[in-house]
């Protein structure tokens, strides 16, 4: 922590892909960074625990579905981004960003800190266009300034990632 108070902080994200949508929880009210905004899952990562571990263990807790045992989550990158709290103070976030690609769509049963979830395509994300008219249809307009830079540098990889994954399983699915 710096004379303003000001800190940095090593998170996690984790971007679940859920038969092709992303899953979106909104933060609550009283949040202290990024009140009543949608947001992927995310958070501190805790001590002794790896930034993988603390991905799976946010996804968890938050929406309460767990990655199966065997199935791989993968590193998106790495970035930092300075973050503007309440009451003025700033914070520099750590981030590194996950990704879980599955063909469930589970029941989400959100903890406390989150009061709405919701599912976005990712050809939506992928397209300023789509994204703007189905986000402002839907009522999932307000992502965390962190997400949108995710939705802006990221999202095009993971759907190419994704599709890559779709046709893979096609192949293997047909070959046998």
């Amino acid at each position: 922590m710096d004379s303003n108070g000001d800190y940095s902080d090593e998170i996690v994200g984790i971007m679940g892909v859920f038969d092709g949508k992303v899953l979106y929880i909104k933060r609550v009210p009283q949040a202290k960074l990024y009140p009543e905004k949608w947001c992927i899952p995310s958070g501190h990562i805790k001590v002794g625990e790896t930034p993988v571990e603390a991905a799976a263990r946010e996804l968890e807790e938050e929406t309460g579905y767990r990655v199966p045992e065997g199935k791989r989550i993968e590193e998106l990158g790495r970035f930092t981004f300075l973050a503007d709290m309440q009451g003025g103070k700033k914070i520099n976030l750590n981030i590194s960003l996950f990704l879980y690609i599955t063909e469930d769509k589970p029941e989400i049963r959100l903890c406390d800190e989150h009061t709405e979830s919701k599912y976005v395509a990712l050809d939506v994300l992928s397209d300023k266009e789509k994204l703007f008219l189905y986000t402002y249809a839907r009522g999932v307009s307000d992502f965390t300034p962190i997400d949108n830079m995710i939705i802006n540098n990221y999202i095009p990889k993971v759907y190419e990632m994704y599709k890559a994954t779709i046709k893979s399983r096609a192949k293997s699915t047909s070959s046998t």
